[in-house]
């Protein structure tokens, strides 16, 4: 349906809004309305999902005929294999059936892509645990994945706040982007799109879509079987579904200010919420009248010393039980130099995400003295004596079982995702709501609020608000505080760079193969991409 071409007043500009990279933006269409929880809820049930699943997958079968019969296995995990069955469902439907039907009514076709998509999934599971087992079980690859992390938004912040405070003379001044190209360059979002340049725009988003569908090629590439290479026609729509949905879609989504500022807000959320039982969240006055002074510093005291005690006693207990706490095991390199060398796994303690958060909360700035401090334990841990913080010590096992049982289930986050690309298990409308402009501020706010409110009131003053420690009164400047720091993250072209490099970077680690001469997926064939 072609897009209204009635004059609409265009909102102002903020710094959350961004060139979009992928597509050139006709005259906005019209705003489709927001579904309902109600409505949202009822199209991730079982019964709605087998439903969609049965139709799709396996039109001809028999309703009774029981969908688990029907269904290969996957990954050995039935409910994550239903939910990954409801997102090819979800993609075979809306760009596949509906575009193959208007040829012919044969179903054949449709069910060799569904095979062939099957095999993937199988065969990138497979490598899954091949990397679980190099890295001796899942916490070495919560590790791994955490040092990716952490190493790509190091660098995604460094190099936006480098663009933001550099301030040169007229002739030599550069746009924020074209700085933070310069420093974080991803072949992808070659040239700098400029609004003035609309030839600029066109090139960037041919890189884009190019480096989508090589990415999407190399992967089927090394994910099938030599056998189903044979055909060019599956080939070719499997890769454009790879490369323009499911990474397209993806990404657009995932770099949106709004979006990550939601999840922020969520994550947090989620952990106010575990340890709301053993304390309330105080985002305001309490209620409670404390006229200063003696009183003031009195409930301060007493807060501290009972989070002193609970912390030791917390302590005491954890390294009393971390002896029956299971090993994290040897993990064998597949390097190319040495391929059966054994290399000691990155322990807890040393992986880069914990560089990347003292980066975004800007712990060296703010306090450098703690940030010192910070560093120093944690030498002295891994490396002094006891090596206490070593791989397999007392504290690598403590943070490792920790870590593991922060992640959220497989099954629940996947339905959470096919609600989040597909509300009511279709693409989203051209008019779907995104937060931006206010909206996204909203949620940066809100986000801002969830991270103050996990620290005490005296500790939140001193560190994100005006310096000074305080038990009562409002918290308007630690919430200013925090949403500065929050900013890193509210330019969409940027936030596209580094989503981009976090995909590359678990791509490769996935599947080292890939990894070319340039040590990105592809090697030389993706830099001349951007020529």
């Amino acid at each position: 349906m072609a897009p209204s071409r009635t004059t609409a007043a265009q909102p102002p500009p903020s710094s959350t809004t961004s060139i979009k990279p992928t597509r050139a933006t006709p005259s906005p269409a019209p705003r489709a309305p927001q579904p309902t929880q109600a409505q949202l809820r009822a199209a991730l049930s079982p019964a709605a999902t087998s439903a969609l699943i049965r139709r799709t997958l396996h039109p001809t079968a028999s309703k009774d005929t029981p969908l688990s019969s029907l269904l290969k296995p996957l990954t050995g995990d039935a409910d994550v294999d239903f939910e990954i069955y409801a997102l090819l469902a979800v993609v075979m439907r809306e760009f596949v059936v509906k575009w193959y039907g208007n040829i012919t009514g044969d179903p054949e076709f449709v069910g060799e892509i569904g095979e062939l998509v099957e095999g993937v999934v199988r065969k990138g599971w497979g490598r899954l645990g091949e990397r679980r087992r190099e890295n001796g079980g899942w916490g070495g690859v919560v590790v791994e994945v955490g040092g990716v992390v952490g190493e790509v938004g190091r660098g995604h912040v460094d190099a936006y706040r480098t663009a933001h405070t550099t301030r040169l003379p007229p002739p030599y001044a550069a746009s924020p982007r074209r700085i933070y190209h310069s420093l974080h360059p991803h072949p992808a979002l070659s040239p700098v799109p400029d609004p003035t340049d609309p030839a600029s725009i066109e090139l960037q988003s041919a890189n884009d879509a190019a480096y989508r569908e090589l990415l999407a090629q190399r992967l089927l590439q090394t994910l099938l079987p030599p056998t189903e290479l044979d055909n060019p026609a599956l080939m070719a729509l499997v890769g454009s579904i790879l490369a323009d949905l499911v990474i397209e879609k993806a990404v657009e989504r995932a770099c949106e200010p709004g979006v990550i500022w939601e999840g922020i807000a969520k994550v947090v959320e989620g952990v106010a919420a575990r340890g709301k039982s053993a304390k309330s969240v105080d985002r305001g006055d309490n209620g409670t009248k404390r006229n200063g002074g003696w009183q003031a510093t009195f409930w301060m005291v007493l807060q501290f010393a009972f989070l002193a005690f609970a912390a030791v006693r917390a302590l005491v207990i954890a390294f009393a039980t971390s002896s029956s706490l299971p090993r994290r095991g040897v993990r064998l390199s597949k390097s190319t130099t040495s391929p059966t060398t054994a290399t000691g796994p990155t322990p807890v303690l040393g992986m880069k995400m914990w560089s990347f958060l003292a980066r975004q909360i800007e712990l060296e700035e703010r306090m450098p003295w703690a940030y010192g401090a910070l560093a120093l334990g944690q030498w002295v841990m891994l490396y002094g004596p006891g090596r206490v913080g070593a791989v397999d010590g007392v504290v690598d096992r403590l943070l490792t079982h920790f870590l593991l049982g922060l992640l959220p289930p497989a099954a629940p986050t996947l339905r959470a995702l096919r609600g989040l690309l597909f509300p009511l298990n279709a693409p989203s409308p051209p008019g779907a709501p995104v937060p931006v402009g206010e909206e996204a501020a909203r949620m940066r706010r809100r986000a801002a609020e969830g991270v103050v409110g996990l620290v005490p009131r005296w500790v939140g003053g001193v560190y994100f608000g005006s310096g000074k420690a305080k038990v009562k009164g409002g918290r308007e400047d630690e919430f200013e505080g925090v949403e500065r720091m929050l900013g890193v993250w509210g330019d969409a072209w940027m936030n596209r760079c580094f989503v981009y490099s976090l995909l590359e970077s678990g791509v490769v680690g996935l599947l080292p193969e890939l990894a070319g001469g340039k040590g990105i997926v592809g090697g030389d064939d993706v830099v001349e991409v951007a020529v």
